[in-house]
């Protein structure tokens, strides 16, 4: 990753601070994600950020125990508001001269789930944010937060209806603003932030980044779904947010593949249920001592051992 994309990075991880501490979520945390599923639904995608296998480096913000994420991955909502509202963020550094920079950003690869919770009436805002960040050397691992932060705000759901259709159509921009664009065969929802209507933004120029989207005119999510048991059997437990405990202690962070595999074993009632095996040994592995109730029937799949 070169240094203008980690600069990028700094700008997210600063503001995924100052969200956090007026009392937001943060994507990638149980917390976020039982807001998202909340308002999205159980099956939601959402980022992988605390499984801790998937970070490949060392950087973090000065003043952070948390290690700086250099990659948010492809999911939609990066954080949630104080308000609980979702929020999809595309953070940029000011060029050398000072400039904005104003272009295309990609939104997500969660195309169909997204669709999906636009038309149901949830909202998403699309937060633009630019800012400063100090010269980064080679070798530095602790890094100062980015400064001179400003926003621009817009509605997900707005973008979209006023494109219509052609929105979710892969292939060349042409003079669409919202398009899927074709990334390795797969669509990747985009929009071209200069040819936006002004009818579909919150804020009509940049104003100083606030994490506060109060005044939006949107509902807020009405429950958390964090808590929520999905599956339980054998002292082994699955909640909405993707946590998961093994005799009441949380257990190592799970992707969301481990965890609806592990979801299926456990709501089986006993039944062998067939799955993934380099899936299953990551669970076993990090349900820890638990994972051993997990057997596997040769030839009929995983299941919990009473």
């Amino acid at each position: 990753m070169g240094k203008r994309s980690i600069k990028n990075r700094v700008v997210e991880g600063t503001i995924g601070v100052i969200n956090q501490a007026a009392g937001g979520a943060s994507g990638g945390t149980y917390e976020a994600h039982g807001w998202i599923r909340g308002a999205a639904g159980l099956d939601f995608p959402v980022t992988d950020e605390m499984t801790a296998s998937r970070r490949s480096h060392t950087k973090r913000l000065v003043g952070q125990v948390a290690l700086l994420n250099l990659g948010k991955g492809q999911p939609l909502v990066d954080c949630v508001s104080p308000e609980r509202h979702l929020v999809s963020d595309k953070c940029v550094t000011r060029t050398k001269n000072g400039k904005t920079p104003y272009a295309q950003i990609n939104v997500t690869m969660a195309v169909e789930p997204t669709r999906r919770l636009l038309e149901s009436g949830q909202d998403v805002i699309l937060r633009y944010v630019v800012g400063d960040v100090a010269t980064i050397e080679d070798g530095q691992d602790e890094i100062p937060m980015a400064t001179n932060l400003v926003m621009r705000r817009a509605s997900l759901k707005a973008i979209l209806e006023a494109q219509g259709e052609e929105a979710y159509v892969m292939g060349e921009r042409g003079d669409r603003f919202a398009f899927c664009r074709n990334d390795r065969g797969y669509p990747r929802l985009c929009v071209y932030l200069p040819d936006l209507p002004e009818s579909v933004w919150f804020d009509a120029d940049f104003v100083p980044f606030n994490p506060s989207t109060a005044g939006l005119g949107l509902e807020p999510i009405a429950e958390s779904v964090g808590t929520k048991v999905v599956a339980q059997d054998g002292g082994i437990c699955v909640y909405g947010s993707g946590q998961v405990t093994a005799d009441g202690e949380t257990s190592e962070a799970m992707t969301m593949k481990e965890a609806a595999l592990l979801s299926l074993i456990l709501n089986a009632n006993g039944d062998k249920v067939k799955g993934c095996r380099q899936t299953l040994g990551q669970v076993k592995s990090k349900l820890g001592h638990a994972g051993e109730r997990i057997q596997n029937k040769k030839g009929k799949g995983y299941y919990l051992q009473a």
